[in-house]
Parts: structure tokens; sequence; C-alpha cells
């Protein structure tokens, strides 16, 4: 990265150029077995939707932008397309069918408004791999989780207080838990996303 910084600095296109470092996932499972000090503050990791597997760093420098500022609003990859469009000199409104959101204005400080920290992002696994399939929306400080093979068990976190998704909530908030299943799942819908069918070979006791 400090090479890639300092090619930019040599080139003379710092003033007109934007840097953006971000992954597209957490860790993946053999990085934890092989630091087993690490203690990270979040649970799961990478092909999970849990926030271990969702939740990354991401570090933006660029003309406009303040040294040192943070932004604590959930932003998410496909944010990128919008933004780059108006970082070229581009209009990101006339973009139609895309899910993201033209975070340029916020670099340059413009607080975000409440439809913007509020707003529903998807995270849609509906296939086995290292987890049985699941899905997740996030809204605001409200995340849900829905395990396709357990609907028997509700789950509604509330991220500003429980970063790590220890607490389960949804018992004690079912109609919201039931508010934010179905803009999920009608979102699944709206969109044509594939949800799993029911496995008549899951074994409950592969994933205790």
């Amino acid at each position: 990265i400090g090479a890639v910084l300092d090619r930019i600095q040599e080139l003379g296109i710092a003033d007109n150029t934007y840097v953006v470092m971000v992954s597209d996932n957490g860790y993946r499972h053999d990085e934890l077995q092989l630091a087993p000090g690490l203690t990270q503050p979040h649970h799961g990791a990478k092909w999970w939707v849990w926030q271990g597997g969702i939740r990354v760093p991401m570090i933006v420098k660029g003309p406009g932008i303040k040294p040192g500022s943070v932004f604590a609003g959930n932003v998410v990859n496909y944010d990128f397309l919008p933004t780059f469009v108006d970082w070229a000199g581009g209009n990101s409104h006339t973009l139609q069918h895309i899910d993201g959101v033209s975070l340029a204005p916020y670099m340059t400080g413009r607080p975000p408004d409440d439809a913007f920290l509020n707003r529903n992002l998807y995270f849609h696994y509906p296939h086995y791999r290292s987890g049985a399939p699941h899905s997740a929306m996030v809204s605001g400080n409200r995340k849900l989780l829905h395990f396709y093979e357990r609907p028997d068990i509700p789950m509604l976190f509330d991220l500003s207080q429980d970063m790590g998704e220890v607490h389960n909530i949804a018992a004690k908030h079912p109609v919201e838990h039931r508010k934010l299943q179905d803009l999920m799942m009608g979102y699944f819908k709206k969109v044509g996303a594939r949800i799993p069918k029911s496995n008549p070979d899951y074994d409950p006791d592969a994933y205790k």
C-alpha cells in the first residue's frame, strides 16, 4: 500500500486520485486457527454473514477527505459504483436498478441523514459450504439473521450494544423481528433471489 501511495506522489496525481482500501470479507477460518491468541470483537469469519464475516475495515484517501475523519454509517461494497461515478465527474442519480448509494458527499463531511443511517443492507448465503444456508439484514443498529434449516430459532441483535452478536433479542421483540423478517424475504422475492429448499439430510448436530 505504501508503494502505491509513493508512486501516486511521484506521478503528481495525488490531488485528483482516490485510494480505497477495503476487504470483501472477514477472516478466513484457517487464519483464525493460525493465530490462537487472536481475539476479534466479532463473531464468525469468512463464508458466514455474522459480523466477523461481513464487517471489515475501510480506509479512503483522496481530495476533499479530511485526514483522520471517521464515518459511522453502514456502507457496503456495492456503494462503490455510484461513488466512483460521482468522483469521475458523472451523476450517480442517473444510474438505474442498483442497490448502492454514492458515498462521495459523505467523504467530504456531509452528515448522513436518517434515511441513509437506517437503510436496509442485505446479505444472502443460500448454500452449504462452511456453514448452513442463511441470510441477514442490517437495518441501522438492528441485525436480523435467518438460518433456513432452523426457522424455529429467530435471531435479532442490537449491534449498538452487542457487536459480538451474543445476545439474541428476538424473543423480547417479536413484532420487530417479524417486521424485519418480512422486509428481508420480500426483498429477496422482489429481486428473484434463490431461496434454499428444506434439506432432508440436514443434521442439526453438525452446526452446534
